[in-house]
Order: C-alpha cells, then structure tokens, then sequence
C-alpha cells in the first residue's frame, strides 16, 4: 500500500475502528445506541469496499469520511473509546480527470444536502446541560465541513462535508437533535429493544 493513499486511509481507519472499546452494560439505553452507531460505521466501512471493488472512487471516499465523522463523534461523545488517524484530504490531482465532474457533482449535492439538514434540527436538550454543550459541539462540526471559498478543492470539501454529516447523523441518533423538517436527510433507523 502506498503511504498516503486512500488504500492506506481504508486500512487505517477500519483498524482504529477494530480496536475501540465501549463500557455500556448490554441492553441499557445507552448500548442501543452505541450498537447503532457501531452499525453505522461497519455499514459506511462496508460500503467504501464494495465501491472499491467497483473502482467508484468518490464513493469510496465519501463512505470513509462519512464513517470517519461518526467514528470521532462517537469518540468525542463518550460511546466508544479508542484514536482515529487524521483524515485524509488528498488533492483533486489524485484522482482521474474523467472523474472531476463525478466528484463536483457529487461535491455540490453533499454540500446542498448537509446545508438543509442543519437547517431541519433543533438542539434537543435543555440549556446548560452538559448534552447541550455537546449538541453545539457537534452541530458546529456540521457548519464548520462548509469550504471558505467553494470550488477549490472538491476532493477535501467532499471529505470535510462528509465528515461533518457523520458527524450530524451520530449526534442525531445520540438523541442530541430533533428533527423538525426533512427526515429523509437522516439515518434514524436504529433497534430501540431493551
């Protein structure tokens, strides 16, 4: 594998995925909700193999850093433990020509979908609490995935974008957002049996 590549990323990220820990007791509230989200990276990792193996590039990359977002917020939220590698943001160069315009479309419609979806939630707990504090944290990570200046590097505003959805998603499905417009922006589905 070559250093840097996103071959390597995929390893790297599905290892420190592998290694996490968790120390919810079985089928408390907070289990189900860390099962989910460990779904949801499996699933996101799951995904950037198959288009792989489908040499879908943007795919692939949008699924890593998609799984990534969920992956450090679930970290950051207390659910899972472990360390993540750095995201990897390569340069348009580094893919094929005949893909840029796959990938600005791809870029533009994550970007339009992400915009609306912070538009359709609401921070759920009350204010002052620390589940505020962290709803805040995470809903700015959504706004902070937005390029300064759009257009310049559509590989990393694909990456930041999708990472700042995972992000968003595993906040939501944390019960740190209600949904209040749009529901088919978000990944909700998750086994509420105790």
């Amino acid at each position: 594998m070559n250093p840097g590549s996103l071959e390597q990323y995929r390893s790297d990220l599905s290892l420190a995925y592998s290694n996490t820990g968790s120390f919810q007791q079985p089928k408390t509230p907070l289990w189900i909700v860390t099962a989910g989200i460990r779904e949801m990276i499996s699933s996101y990792l799951t995904d950037s193999e198959v288009f792989y193996q489908r040499e879908d590039l943007v795919n692939e990359y949008a699924a890593l850093l998609y799984a990534h977002g969920w992956l450090d917020a679930a970290i950051y939220l207390g659910y899972l433990t472990g360390l993540t590698p750095p995201l990897y943001l390569p340069e348009d160069s580094s893919i094929p020509c005949d893909l840029h315009e796959r990938l600005a479309e791809k870029r533009n419609r994550y970007e339009l979908m992400l915009r609306d979806a912070l538009g359709s939630i609401e921070i759920a707990p009350a204010s002052g609490s620390p589940l505020y504090a962290a709803a805040v944290r995470i809903r700015k990570k959504g706004e902070d995935a937005f390029p300064a200046k759009p257009g310049t590097a559509y590989m990393q505003e694909l990456g930041r974008i999708s990472y700042g959805y995972g992000w968003i998603d595993a906040g939501l499905r944390a019960g740190l957002f209600r949904i209040i417009a749009n529901p088919h922006l978000f990944t909700t589905e998750t086994n509420t049996d105790l």
